[in-house]
This record gives structure tokens, C-alpha cells and sequence, in this order.
């Protein structure tokens, strides 16, 4: 097995053992994480879908002022109560069966801090492996630790990497024709994100 977590989770005792257990139940487990929480006990997506272009958009829109939305709710999909498939797990914790890890090839090196345990879980579903959530297990997570202290770096690789996933994922569909209307709102919610963290930032006196 390869375990890759955050350096900013916090495994309960256990936690790790019972993933392996999990994923000894089916040779095709090829990717599995836990349940994920919040430093405050809330629950954080832990399984997610792959968005389609629709969903996407909406969710890059509406998530940050409007979190209930349709969209966003369908893109984090229904809480998971019981041991099963996703499309995707949370990059802050996952356990690999060695086997699959090596058989896509490992972590796709073009992806840096962002979606790279989402193209991991694509190339996954693509060879075959199952991609699987233990909800029984849980972690704790301060969400944006690791890159706290380079906000403007983490903006700009979210969405380089957003817009290789999709290109990525949409090699063979006809929606890789919208990739550059994707590029083009991805540089324009980049940059509102960058001015407001900017004028966040003169406001406290940074």
C-alpha cells in the first residue's frame, strides 16, 4: 500500500489500519479515502463527482456566495453513509494498492497542489481500478493549510490545474471544443479571486 497525506491532517488512531482492511476486501481497490471533518467537527466533500461542463461553470459562479446551490451540491454529490464507489476522494488523505499506483503511472507530474488526486482517480476508473470511500473512517483536516501562507500561488495553480483536468477529461468528447471559453472564464475568476485576496490583505494592514 502507499499512503499520501497532508502534512496538515490529523489521523485518528487507527484510521489508517482500517483503510487497509477495507481495501484488502476487494483486489480491485485500487484508491480509498476516509471521511473528512473540519478542525471544527463540520463534514468536508469527501467524495466527489467529475463535473460536466454545466456543473462546472455554475460551480465555479456560485460555490463561494451562494454553497447550497444545485450545482454545488451535485458536483460534491450526496453524503456518502456507507462504504462505496465515487468518481473522486480528497487529495488531504489517500491510500493507494501499490499495484494500481504503479500500474497508471503514478501522479501525474503536469498537475502541481491542485486536481492531481482528481486525474489520479480518472486515470483509475480508466485501468480499471475502483476508487472508493470508507466513510467509518475519519480525519480531521485544516482546509488550505498547506499553501496558508502563498495565496496568491495557490490561486493561480488551482486554476491551471482546473483547466488541464478538464482537457484532460475531455480528450475524447466533443466538449473539449469549450476549452478555451473555459480558459478564458478560468482567467477571469483567477484574477477576481487575486484582487480580492489582494484588497483582503491592504484591509488588514499586510
Amino acid at each position: 500500500m502507499v499512503l499520501v497525506a497532508n502534512p496538515d491532517t490529523k489521523l485518528s488512531p487507527g484510521s489508517i489500519a482500517a483503510l487497509i482492511d477495507t481495501a484488502k476486501t476487494d483486489d480491485r481497490i485500487g484508491m480509498i479515502g476516509p471521511r473528512i471533518l473540519r478542525l471544527d467537527g463540520q463534514p468536508y466533500p469527501s467524495g466527489r463527482r467529475f463535473p460536466s461542463l454545466a456543473v462546472g461553470i455554475a460551480h465555479a459562479l456560485l460555490g463561494g456566495i451562494w454553497p447550497s446551490n444545485p450545482a454545488t451540491r451535485r458536483y460534491f454529490g450526496a453524503p456518502v453513509t456507507e462504504v462505496g464507489d465515487v468518481d473522486w476522494i480528497s487529495g488531504c488523505c489517500m491510500l493507494f494498492r501499490r499495484e494500481a499506483f504503479e500500474a497508471v503511472g503514478g501522479f501525474d507530474d503536469r498537475y502541481f497542489l491542485y486536481f492531481e488526486e482528481t486525474k489520479m482517480a480518472l486515470d483509475m476508473h480508466r485501468g480499471g481500478w475502483r476508487v472508493v470511500l470508507d466513510p467509518r473512517v475519519e480525519i480531521r483536516h485544516r482546509e488550505g493549510g498547506s499553501m496558508r501562507s502563498a495565496p496568491f500561488r495557490k490561486v493561480r495553480s488551482h486554476h491551471r490545474s482546473a483547466l488541464r483536468f478538464y482537457c484532460d477529461y475531455h480528450q475524447s468528447s466533443p466538449w473539449i471544443v469549450f476549452a478555451p471559453l473555459v480558459a478564458a472564464g478560468l482567467v477571469v475568476r483567477g484574477t477576481a479571486a487575486v484582487a480580492r485576496t489582494a484588497l483582503l490583505q491592504r484591509m488588514k494592514g499586510r
